[in-house]
Order: C-alpha cells, then structure tokens, then sequence
C-alpha cells in the first residue's frame, strides 16, 4: 500500500472512532428508526408481514430511544449532550431486559442486509448482558470496523490509477459518519466500492473471466438492495465487455425483485402517507402539465445544488452541523487535482458512445431520486422538490470522478462540455440582467 494511502486509512480510522463514539445516540439522521430496525434483525425480524402487530424492544433501549434530552439536542443548538448519561453500571439489570412492545411503523421499508453489523453487534451485547448504552455503540461500532476493513480489501483490489478515486471517495467525512452510525448508508456505500471495483477490473481487463463477471453482478446486486433508487445503476451492464449480457442483466434482475417482494409488501404496511400527499395524484398532476414539473426540477436542482455539495463531503448530525467553508473548497480542490493527475494509456480510453452511457447513470440516478421524493413526500402540485441530501448522492462521486478522468482524453466530450458551460454561463448572466431591470 503506497504511503499516503496509509496515511488516509489513518485518518479514517480515527475519525471514525471520533464519530462512533463521541457523537451521542441518536445524534445521526433518522437513527431512531434505524436503531430499532437493527434491534429487531438481531432479534431475527427479517421483515414484517402481519399488519398491526407490535415487535419486542428491551427497556433497556426505549430509554434511549425516548430519552428527551437525546431528543431535544437536534433541534436546539444551544443543547449540549450531558455525559452523565454514561454513568451506568456496564451490565444490565434484570429490569433492563422487561420488554416493551413498539409500533414497526417505519422499520422495514428495506431488506435487511444493511442492518447485519450492527445487529451482530447489539447481539454480542445482548449475549453478555452489557447495559443498553455499551450495546448502542457496540452496533455503531462493528459497522465501523466491518465498512473500514472492507475498504481497505477493496482498495487493494482496485486496479491503478482508478484506485486513488476510490481512496478520495473513502476520505470523505460525511462517509465516515454514515459508516459509523445507525442507517443502511454504511452498507450501501460499501457495495458501491465494491461495485466500482468490479466494474473497473472488468472494463480494463484483457482477460474476462467468469468469477469477474460474477464479482461484478454481485457487487451490483447487493448495492441495488441496500438502498432504493439506484436502479439507473442497470445501465452499467452494458459497459463491461461480456459475451452475453443479456444472461447476466436477467442474473441480476430476477434476484434483486425475488428478494426486494417480500420488503415492498413489509412496507406496505406499515406505510402512512404524509396528510396531502398522494403518489397516485401527484403522477397524474406531471402528466397533465410536464413542462410545469421539468420547471419545479431545474428550479429545485439550482437551489439545492449547494446544499447537495455540501453534504456529500460533510453536514454532521441531523444536518445542524457542519465544516469550516475553506475544508470544502479543500476536497473540491483535491477532486480536480486527482482529475488532473491519473494518466491514461490509449488502451484504457472509452468509446464516446460508452461515455454517454456512464455519464448517464449518476444522471438517471439524481433525476429518479429527486423525482421519487416528489411523489413520495410532496403534497399534491408541491412547487418545489425538496428533502434530499448530499448522502444520497455521495456514492455517485467515484463514477463522475472516472467519467471526467475518461473525458478530459476525449475531444468530442470536451467540445460538447465547453459549449454547454459557454450556453449556461451565457444564459444566466442574461437571465441575472433581466430580472435586475425587467
């Protein structure tokens, strides 16, 4: 491992101990939720088919969950966490195994897989009857060592120079967060590691063998399942050089709706829309007046894009922390530089129809996620689209990274990037002069 790798694998290792352990439970987006999903797998709650019916969480955790200092600190900035909580005994009481009945609402809306660390963890802890505070890292904390390991495996594995890409991505403080917290983001962005891996072996690879492309579907199947909206994701498959693709999109596709059923019905149950909103409605509403919602997109696009930036590097807790300015500037920096940097042999170069393809796929996924938010959590005719986050989106970074390294060799794509940025600027300093005198 070259030395400034190591170097970074440090950072990262120590500033995910910083994230596991020093921010506060529930201190992390919608950790609630995620914590109880965890509970209830290491308890070998898989999924939820029976409408109604409230699952078994010790006391021992509800006192977390609704403990109202935990809950007050998101939303008041003055708030500081009170380290007293720790003060417990370091195993539990016999009254902190009385089982409470909760609702699932809100728990199983995805499969399982993301959740396994961290319920092998609160499963270690139940087995030595640690208190339910050591048990609540414990699962942040084996997710943390189960996403670190993998990336150092994945990085080793990753072919040169493209592997540096993978190195920036990893660096990321907002990653190092999510893999270091409750919620399916740490698993989710593991597997698409592991899919840009794959996906790159394969694309510059003389040799094509079938435990490649193997990798490569898994790689893709388990990403696709720890997370929804990533479908655009498909359009890798017809990248890599394989003598039957058609074979492998099907190898793909009918596990991933074989295993995601049984989920969608789980979620059917415990789903409550929001008052107002009506996924139903809503798609009527764009079919009436497309043009209308291809205006709420842009306008949403261009008024989130800070935000969408900001946090896929680094917006903290329940999005009411953050970095100082100049360390953002830093990673964007250091994203062009490694642009800049990794050199390419004629060999390794895409054809330009192969370009448009990858450039597609993080496109597809923005505008799908953005889209299914619109339909999902907006009221009926919303003039905006809003509620997502740069975490969404982070794990797109690695394949924009490689596209704009395959992009600068190819002069088609530079030609057509500098007349749209030109078309932009243009366009905007225009619309700037208007709306100032008109």
């Amino acid at each position: 491992m070259k030395f400034y790798a190591k170097l970074v694998f440090t950072y990262i290792f120590i500033l995910g101990l910083a994230f596991t352990f020093l921010v506060p439970p529930l201190q992390k987006p919608d950790e609630h939720g995620h914590f109880k999903r965890a509970i209830l797998l290491s308890k070998g709650y898989v999924f939820l088919l029976n409408d109604g019916k409230k699952l078994p969480i010790e006391k021992m955790y509800t006192d977390i969950i609704f403990d109202k200092k935990l809950n007050a600190i998101p939303y008041h900035a003055n708030i500081k966490f009170d380290a007293s909580f720790y003060q417990k005994p370091l195993f539990a009481s016999s009254g902190d195994h009385k089982i409470l009945y909760l609702d699932p609402k809100g728990m199983f809306i995805l499969p399982a897989i993301p959740y396994i660390p961290h319920a092998l963890g609160l499963l270690i802890a139940r087995i030595l009857s640690l208190n339910g505070t050591v048990g609540f890292f414990a699962g942040r904390f084996f997710m943390f060592l189960f996403s670190f390991f993998m990336m150092i495996f994945i990085y080793r594995k990753t072919r040169k120079p493209y592997d540096d890409i993978l190195l920036f991505t990893f660096s990321l403080p907002m990653l190092i967060h999510q893999i270091s917290g409750y919620g399916y983001d740490g698993m989710h962005y593991v597997a698409g590691a592991a899919l840009f891996c794959t996906f790159i072996n394969l694309s510059h690879s003389s040799s094509n063998k079938a435990k490649h492309v193997l990798l490569f579907g898994g790689s893709l199947l388990l990403f696709l399942l720890t997370k929804l909206s990533y479908e655009a994701f498909f359009l890798l498959l017809f990248l890599i050089p394989s003598k039957n693709k058609l074979r492998l999109f099907m190898s793909v596709l009918i596990p991933y709706f074989v295993i995601k059923l049984p989920f969608f019905i789980s979620s059917y149950y415990y789903r409550d829309n929001p008052i107002g909103v009506n996924p139903l409605k809503q798609i009527a509403y764009i079919i009436r007046d497309p043009l209308h919602f291809a205006a709420i997109f842009v306008t949403s696009f261009l008024s989130n894009i800070n935000f969408h930036v900001q946090g896929a590097i680094g917006i903290f807790g329940w999005l009411d922390y953050s970095m100082n300015p100049f360390m953002y500037f830093i990673w964007i920096g250091a994203a062009c530089y490694l642009i800049y940097t990794i050199k390419l042999k004629k060999s390794d170069l895409l054809p330009t129809t192969k370009l448009i393809v990858l450039f597609s796929t993080p496109i597809l996924t923005y505008m799908l996620i953005q889209t299914i938010f619109y339909l999902g959590w907006k009221t009926v005719g919303s003039s905006v689209i809003d509620g997502t986050q740069g975490r969404y989106y982070l794990i797109l970074i690695p394949y924009t990274l490689y596209f704009c390294v395959q992009a600068k060799c190819n002069k088609h794509i530079k030609r057509a990037a500098v007349i749209t940025l030109g078309f932009f600027a243009l366009t905007s300093l225009i619309w700037t002069i208007i709306t100032r005198y008109y």
